[in-house]
């Protein structure tokens, strides 16, 4: 530590001008003593002197403080559940000495996962953040869930990072969410780290492990940048040290939660391996990276800060990922992954900024629509306004509303009006301003550039809007909207009627917070349908509703709700008179037309089919065009649609049965309305359309359909037998593909009926032993034989 002390000493005396070299060749020296890789250390040291001259900056202007800006890392730790991700980022926040002493996932004692749910369950449920500082850096972590049913979750975060940590348990590799972890990050063309984690339990092997990351990952070249000082008790598994391939150094680890790191002398084993991986590394870097080529292939020996400087620029453009070793529970290399962190992983200044998309402004300053797109790259002039995106939107006991924020642009105070981009309107003014750290808030003025955060005052912005300072082109920061698409239904009830109005508005709060929950009365039952993710996602909506809202709701089987169309055309025309309360005879004629919409027959199902989309009933009332008629008001118009609609959603089925099953898929045109101002009036045009109507409905033959979801399903081989007869004999799945996809598993795509979807999820999963991964989307309607058909 006191190699660090003379390093500020030196710092604030030569306020880093001609003292920069000097100051270098201090942070080697020191950095020897003070980090367990002295090559991090030394750029631990220079962002550490740069956090000391931009303290002295308070009060200046706007484009000084934006200094303190490379010393933000904003980076998320995704993993397959049970990898031990939240175990890492407490054993984060211990070393940065943000907690006292680390909890345990399985006493539910951990800082990041404070919901109730998370501790029973010892799962990760919400994306968490808190702020860790280490060597003069700040580094926002988000713990993401790692349960396939939270996967917007991830979705949202990773929209927000710069970097990515993947850690992969060292006894099992590579499994299947890791690897969908993988594609996402991939996706969004994070930098990233991969931890190999649980290095002290029996069977694990770090060789092994990088094995399975190698085979299954895609995209990147895997260099590890540490081997594993092994126990003389269980060698395959039991782990001792860390080993530095950068600097050929090895250290233990000891003390209270092994914080203490110590240097300890490879033996001959180890320091074989250091070097076969540095040679390897160092090839790795040469292909990617231009300085390093030239001198490697010139035969000039490559210092260790140049590998490490070759290194960053490698795994900033992910063409290059760092693999790193420890285990998170015994403290054991979590001191490297956090300078690696900073090494390695890029601020907020080296990422892309997201494009925007412009929108012209009227004079009354109501948006007009989009004018052009604008991918901004790199960081602004000084005059660039303040901008961030919506995380996460929530309503708090205490605080009320509140806007978790990142900040991309500008800094953010108390007071400010921001414009939400995204909905085109002004929020009201910000009333206070918090830092994350888990569930605890702690109030500061202002929220700087590349900061991730908490506003109160904001009332309408939802996950996803750009919230900026108006300016005469509004905009929006594109690639932050996720879709949601539901997975599964189930209805919830509650007991008594007060309660059903309370449950509605505690869903509505619960779809603020996670926008991949939803809820619809069902018209036809009475019934509030609540979607989700998954069923353990609404398992965990039912408990919420318990815990925060105090509402015991029922959750039911999934219910789906069977529909029909007509077969072919129908028409008809009918006079009906009506009686009013004065006894004087009121009369309308009219003609009517049900067309039905055409239903092709997809490729691999012969039943009829009707897409999603076009499940929609068009109710087309045409009014007379002859003057010498008269044409019925618009009350009269808006009665014979109501009559229409009405109707359509009581149906009878086939064979004269009546039905609570609505008319899907055609189009109904009424015309040749006969109407007299004086002897006709609404109640008669309502009577009129509603018999005639129905009559038709009688008449034609109706075809009873049934909604159907698109499924993928991917299956490791080994199970893909179990998995298939479920599939056709429980599930009734029409297959429409089975294919290769790739690294041991089968993927399987087709549509299965809603109606088969109860416990669907969970039982693929068990058969799979849960390495299978299911997606689930709406597709359409199909047609059955019968009511029977569907329960069978």
């Amino acid at each position: 530590e006191l190699g660090w002390l003379k390093l500020c000493v030196m710092v604030l005396c030569s306020n880093l001008q001609p003292g920069l070299t000097r100051c270098t060749a201090l942070a080697c020296s020191a950095g020897r003593r003070a980090s367990p890789s002295w090559a991090l250390g030394l750029r631990a040291a220079r962002g550490f002197a740069a956090q000391i001259k931009a303290s002295a900056r308070i009060g200046k202007s706007r484009t000084q403080q934006r200094a303190d800006v490379p010393l933000i890392r904003n980076i998320g730790i995704f993993a397959h559940i049970d990898a031990g991700k939240t175990t890492t980022t407490e054993r984060l926040l211990l070393i940065g000495r943000e907690i006292a002493s680390p909890g345990n996932v399985d006493d539910g004692t951990t800082v990041m996962d404070f919901m109730p749910q998370e501790r029973e369950r010892g799962i990760t449920i919400r994306a968490a953040s808190a702020q860790v500082h280490w060597r003069g850096h700040q580094i926002n972590v988000i713990d993401t869930p790692g349960h396939v049913d939270f996967a917007a979750e991830v979705e949202r975060a990773v929209r927000v990072l710069d970097g990515a940590i993947l850690v992969v348990d060292g006894a099992r590799g590579v499994q299947p969410q890791t690897l969908k972890v993988w594609n996402v990050i991939s996706k969004m063309g994070l930098p990233r780290l991969v931890f190999v984690n649980k290095l002290d339990r029996e069977g694990a092997s770090f060789e092994q492990a990088v094995e399975s990351v190698v085979e299954k990952l895609r995209g990147t070249s895997f260099v590890c940048v540490q081997s594993v000082v092994e126990g003389s008790v269980n060698a395959g598994g039991l782990i001792q040290g860390i080993g530095d391939v950068l600097t050929q150094r090895a250290f233990r680890f000891s003390g209270h939660h092994n914080l203490s790191v110590e240097e300890m002398q490879p033996d001959k084993r180890l320091a074989t391996d250091l070097r076969t991986k540095r040679q390897e590394l160092l090839e790795a870097v040469a292909e990617v990276d231009e300085d390093i080529a030239d001198n490697y292939l010139s035969g000039q020996a490559v210092s260790t800060e140049d590998l490490v400087e070759g290194l960053r620029r490698a795994t900033l453009s992910t063409k290059v990922t760092p693999v790193l070793a420890g285990s998170a529970l015994k403290g054991i290399g979590v001191h490297m992954l956090m300078d690696a962190v900073l090494a390695f992983l890029p601020a907020p200044t080296e990422r892309p900024q997201p494009p925007r998309q412009y929108f012209e402004v009227s004079q009354k300053g109501k948006s007009r629509g989009p004018a052009r797109k604008a991918a901004a790259v790199g960081h602004a002039t000084p005059s660039v306004l303040p901008t961030a995106v919506v995380i996460r939107a929530s309503i708090d006991g205490k605080l009320g509303r509140t806007t978790t924020v990142r900040v991309y642009e500008g800094a953010i105070r108390k007071g400010l009006v921001l414009y939400n981009g995204t909905q085109k309107l002004d929020e009201r003014p910000i009333a206070n301003i918090y830092y994350v750290q888990a569930n605890e808030l702690q109030p500061v003025n202002e929220l700087g550039e590349g900061s991730i955060g908490v506003l109160t005052g904001p009332g309408n912005a939802r996950a996803g809007d750009t919230l900026h300072v108006r300016d005469p082109r509004p905009f929006e920061l594109q690639g932050f909207q996720i879709p949601t698409t539901p997975v599964c239904f189930a209805p919830f009830s509650v007991d008594t009627v007060k309660e059903e109005h309370d449950l509605k508005s505690a869903l509505e709060i619960l779809e603020l917070e996670d926008p991949s929950v939803g809820h619809v009365e069902d018209e036809l039952t009475g019934q509030l349908l609540v979607s989700g993710s998954g069923e353990l996602h609404l398992s965990v909506v039912q408990d919420r509703l318990r815990t925060d809202f105090g509402l015991v709701a029922h959750m039911g089987k999934l219910a789906v709700a069977m529909s029909q169309t007509p077969e072919q055309e129908v028409s008809g025309s009918k006079t009906h008179t009506i009686t009013n309360q004065a006894g004087m005879a009121l009369t309308v004629s009219m003609g009517m037309r049900i067309i039905p919409k055409p239903m092709p027959e997809p490729e691999s199902d012969s039943r009829t089919w009707l897409k999603w989309e076009e499940n929609e009933v068009d109710i087309i009332v045409k009014v007379p065009a002859d003057p010498r008629y008269d044409a019925p008001p618009a009350a009269a118009v808006e009665a014979i649609r109501e009559a229409v609609h009405s109707v359509l959603t009581t149906s009878p089925v086939r064979g004269g049965r009546k039905g609570n099953m609505r008319v899907i898929g055609c189009e109904v045109v009424v015309d040749d309305i006969l109407w007299s101002p004086a002897q006709s009036s609404a109640g008669a045009a309502r009577a009129c359309a509603a018999y005639l109507a129905r009559e038709l409905l009688v008449q034609s033959s109706m075809k009873v359909l049934e909604p159907v979801m698109e499924m993928e399903l991917a299956v490791e081989q080994e199970y893909v037998g179990a998995v298939m007869h479920e599939l056709h004999t429980t599930r009734r799945v029409a297959v429409r593909e089975v294919s290769d996809g790739g690294q041991g598993v089968t993927a399987v795509s087709g549509t299965v009926p809603m109606s088969r979807l109860d416990g669907f999820a969970s039982i693929v999963r068990t058969l799979s032993r849960g390495s299978a991964h299911l997606s689930l989307d709406r597709a359409g309607y199909h047609e059955i034989d019968s009511i029977a058909a569907v329960q069978n």
